[in-house]
């Protein structure tokens, strides 16, 4: 995306002083008026292009991507992104397009599109299959698919009940709740318990973030089922790990494994 921008005498030679170590005689043309400074910004490389009369001279410089679009350009983009990252707030947009929230919600505004709690919404009144292990008030967060027996995704924001008061950081065992009641729903039985986990915390997660949980059922033994789980928000994992549930009434005594682990009833 090229620029037109007007600059100084003191301002180019600034610049050049900055790109180029050598004394300024060693470009003539210094002494010619300057006409135009085009600045064209690539995705890994930032080229100033100084042009006067028939001479120019390209400056290279290696900066980040400031990723400047015109309105009509980050509107385009912001329903494509939105198309990928459905659950993203308007802090998070802000941040990915380099502007303020206003002129997210703006942007919104004009594309019809709305914010991330009624997205959200829209997505788990869709068509589902019925719960039949919990509640729907029993299962933490909003379920937005589900098929039993086979997979199922929930999204929850972080909300102020969720984190300490003191760090903002969530509570763990509200980010195991979601993750372990969507595997509960998953099942396509009337009883289910946990049977086991191995699960990995890989970072902290804040007030105002959404999280993505995702279960998939990837095996069956007996009435025992795993269940890979997933939870992100935005890219970032922030937990996964197995999940193993029994279906049925488990009686004393029965293990889920030949490490003898007893089946924990966590209703």
């Amino acid at each position: 995306m090229s620029e037109q921008l007007c600059v100084g005498w003191g301002s180019l030679k600034a610049c050049f002083r900055t790109s180029f170590k050598g004394p300024l005689s060693h470009f003539p043309f210094f002494h010619r008026p300057l006409t135009s400074l085009q600045i064209a910004c690539a995705s890994r490389w930032n080229r100033l292009f100084l042009r006067c009369g028939a001479k120019s001279v390209r400056v290279y410089r290696h900066v980040k991507d400031v990723g400047v679009l015109k309105k009509s350009e980050r509107r385009a983009a912001l329903v494509r992104y939105l198309a990928d990252n459905p659950f993203a707030i308007d802090e998070q947009l802000a941040e990915h397009f380099s502007v303020s929230v206003p002129t997210i919600r703006l942007d919104r505004a004009a594309l019809c599109i709305p914010e991330a709690r009624e997205r959200i919404r829209r997505m788990a009144t869709g068509q589902h299959d019925a719960v039949r292990a919990l509640d729907m008030h029993e299962v933490i967060g909003d379920i937005i698919t589900l098929q039993l027996n086979n997979y199922g995704e929930s999204v929850l924001r972080v909300e102020p009940v969720h984190v300490f008061s003191r760090t903002g950081i969530m509570r763990g065992h509200f980010l195991f709740a979601q993750i372990n009641s969507l595997a509960t729903a998953v099942m396509d039985a009337d009883i289910a318990v946990t049977a086991r986990t191995n699960l990995k915390f890989h970072r902290p997660v804040r007030l105002d973030e959404v999280l993505h949980a995702r279960v998939e059922v990837v095996g069956m033994r007996a009435s025992v089922a795993k269940c890979m789980v997933e939870t992100k928000s935005g890219s970032d994992i922030v937990m996964d790990g197995v999940i193993w549930v029994a279906t049925g009434t488990p009686s004393a005594g029965t293990s889920v494994a030949s490490g003898g682990t007893l089946f924990e009833n966590r209703h």
